[in-house]
């Protein structure tokens, strides 16, 4: 997947586009069903997958990356996540397959409203290097219909802008090699400094 920095963000904020010609560089939201073509086949019946790689620079760890997934009937993609190397169902470091099997219990995933219509999670302090996300497509036997799948995948320094609680601020250490997140919430004549709020 390409990088595109996002307007008028804080430092190493992007989100990341197919490098397909089938998307708009635009928006950060591309459809799935016009890229179905890159699936691949398992053993297993009436599924494929399709990879996405996506890099995260340098001065970019500790960020968190969000993935979006919307349509107007149930979604019938599974996530699987897994650092330097592409997932299966065996090997993952996180995955989303619906609301009830999810990587819910890890600290480092967290995941918000997500129902059959839409799937929305973080995963939260990622490493620099190479992320592999594996949708696993079910039921591919059926015949496909006019509802479309959009997606989106960002990496965003505050989750959720911080929920709107105060102000989501960026500093980076001595080196200048890695950023820190926090929050400020401002009460009448005094400061609170927080670690961000990510409910």
């Amino acid at each position: 997947m390409q990088t595109v920095l996002r307007r008028d963000s804080t430092p190493f904020e992007s989100y990341y586009l197919p490098l397909s010609g089938k998307v708009s560089p635009d928006s950060a939201d591309f459809p799935l069903e016009p890229l179905s073509s890159n699936s691949s086949y398992s053993n297993e019946t009436d599924t494929s997958w399709t990879y996405f790689l996506l890099n995260i620079p340098r001065g970019a760890a500790g960020g968190n990356i969000h993935i979006r997934m919307t349509s107007d009937v149930k979604i019938n993609y599974e996530i699987y996540a897994r650092y330097g190397g592409l997932p299966s169902l065996d090997s993952w470091d996180y995955y989303y397959a619906n609301r009830t099997r999810s990587s819910d219990g890890s600290m480092f995933f967290t995941s918000y409203n997500s129902t059959e219509e839409k799937i929305d999670f973080y995963i939260l302090y990622v490493k620099e290097g190479t992320w592999t996300f594996g949708l696993r497509s079910l039921n591919t036997t059926i015949i496909p219909s006019n509802d479309q799948t959009v997606m989106s995948v960002s990496v965003e320094r505050c989750p959720k802008r911080c929920s709107s609680h105060g102000a989501c601020k960026v500093a980076l250490d001595a080196s200048g090699l890695a950023s820190y997140r926090f929050y400020i919430q401002h009460f009448q004549s005094m400061t609170l400094i927080r670690p961000p709020n990510f409910s």
